[in-house]
């Protein structure tokens, strides 16, 4: 039986120190750092880790429009209640808001004709030759699954401009830390080496996550491991 997860008990101070710690490591930028932990505690969703979380990477400057960015693409993983409930927080304590009154509900830079061109450029640079066999897997499940996957997921929102497919596959990474989805983060891991992550930089990004859910850990750094060990990443 598989032992419970450790609970996520740190101190800010202590939590500071760690990512600290390995935003020195120098593998992966901290400004990088402090968007996959903002992530990472999105989905893992513990109101208190949230807070704590977002107060420590904004005091360290990370920017809040890419904050929030690296928050609302998760909803692609955990859903809107979470990433809600995330960005309602770093509003909160950052004092910004994320867009203006009245609400445009057609706004220029999502026009659905772009999405399709642009998930399926950015979905096969993630999977590679493993594209097609991607699609007809997901379509066997349901035959929405693999045009919502396309369009949705790589086209309207991973393909927006802010952060680049490295930054965002990474963040995606540690999004799917916290959520014991084996296959989606060997999927995402292999990913990002495809978009030109290094290994280092994924190993770390695993480390980052993990300050909010350290119980993940051992299987994240598994599933990377065996990443890694394919004949063909």
């Amino acid at each position: 039986m598989r032992n419970p997860p450790l609970r996520y008990r740190q101190t800010p101070r202590e939590l500071e120190s760690r990512l600290e710690d390995l935003e020195q490591a120098g593998a992966l930028k901290p400004a990088l750092a402090r968007l996959v932990l903002a992530a990472a505690a999105a989905t893992q969703g513990r109101p208190q880790t949230v807070r704590s979380v977002l107060k420590l990477v904004l005091r360290r400057g990370a920017p809040v429009d890419q904050v929030r960015e690296a928050i609302l693409q998760s909803y692609l993983f955990v859903g809107y209640p979470r990433v809600i409930n995330a960005l309602a927080a770093l509003r909160e304590i950052s004092g910004v808001d994320g867009g203006a009154l009245p609400v445009d509900l057609r706004a220029a830079a999502d026009l659905p004709d772009t999405w399709e061109a642009n998930g399926q450029a950015l979905c096969r640079r993630i999977y590679g030759s493993r594209y097609e066999k991607l699609l007809a897997t997901m379509v066997v499940l349901s035959s929405d699954l693999p045009r919502w996957m396309v369009l949705e997921g790589y086209g309207k929102v991973l393909s927006r401009p802010l952060l680049d497919s490295h930054t965002r596959e990474l963040v995606a990474v540690g999004s799917l830390v916290p959520l014991r989805v084996p296959e989606q983060l060997r999927a995402h891991s292999r990913g990002a080496l495809h978009v030109g992550a290094r290994p280092e930089e994924v190993k770390l990004t695993l480390r980052v996550a993990a300050l909010v859910c350290p119980g993940e850990l051992p299987q994240a750094e598994l599933v990377l491991e065996r990443v890694l060990g394919e004949a063909e990443i």
